[in-house]
């Protein structure tokens, strides 16, 4: 056993399930309220009318794209053994794609594109991680949501 895995906080299939639903929900939960907040100002009294397009395009991502990785987290975690690492929900290739997400929300801030569609696409992305979320408590079809 390495030094790594010593250390390693390593938690059952059911936990790391419940811990990667909570990371996309809250995270989720968290853009869409950044979204939303910094929608208000920059559309004066119309942000839920500019953001409906927005919520529809989060609902189909969430459904079409992130359902589909919902599933395939759920899958690994059930592959992987009893207890296991507590971040193995992803793989190191689906972390990096998070660090590189984070990335572009960073330059999606700092670019000179209107703040309309800059916080219309935090509402999107938002919407989509909690509709995605709802996969792994069996909220969108049984069998976690499969």
């Amino acid at each position: 056993m390495s030094l790594l895995e010593g250390v390693t906080p390593r938690l059952s299939r059911s936990a790391r399930l419940r811990v990667a639903a909570a990371m996309w929900g809250l995270v989720g939960l968290g853009l869409l309220a950044f979204g939303v907040v910094n929608l208000l100002p920059v559309a004066k009294g119309w942000a839920a009318a500019w953001s409906l397009p927005a919520v529809a395009v989060g609902l189909l991502k969430g459904h079409l794209v992130l359902g589909r990785s919902a599933h395939r987290t759920i899958a690994r975690v059930e592959a992987q053994p009893h207890r296991h690492c507590l971040f193995s929900f992803f793989s190191w290739k689906t972390w990096g794609l998070v660090l590189v997400m984070m990335a572009m929300g960073r330059f999606l801030r700092l670019s000179s594109l209107p703040p309309l569609l800059v916080y219309n696409v935090y509402v999107a992305v938002g919407v989509a991680l909690l509709a995605g979320s709802l996969r792994f408590h069996g909220l969108l079809g049984g069998d976690h949501g499969r």
